[in-house]
């Protein structure tokens, strides 16, 4: 398995947690929504504030992955082969 390899599995791990993250807040949102109390005000649109952007943010490495990795590492040879 090349470093690129790794690279990508790495940015899909992280677009994976981001995400996870964001659809936590946002079930916490739309429980508050639905008659939830609030422990302090404007708990509600912090919850919608940082999961919206976590849940777009999370999409963007999941789906751009590929794009990332080759801007990441042009060419297609392993770090390891290139000599100094």
């Amino acid at each position: 398995m090349k470093a690129r390899d790794i690279f990508g599995i790495v940015i899909r791990t992280i677009g994976v947690a981001i995400l996870l993250f964001g659809f936590w807040y946002l079930a916490f949102a739309v429980a508050q929504v639905g008659g939830m109390p609030q422990e302090t005000p404007g708990e509600m649109a912090a919850y919608f504030t940082s999961g919206i952007p976590a849940v777009l943010i999370g999409v963007l490495f999941l789906r751009c992955a590929r794009q990332i990795v080759r801007f990441s590492y042009p060419g297609d040879r392993d770090d390891s082969d290139h000599a100094a």
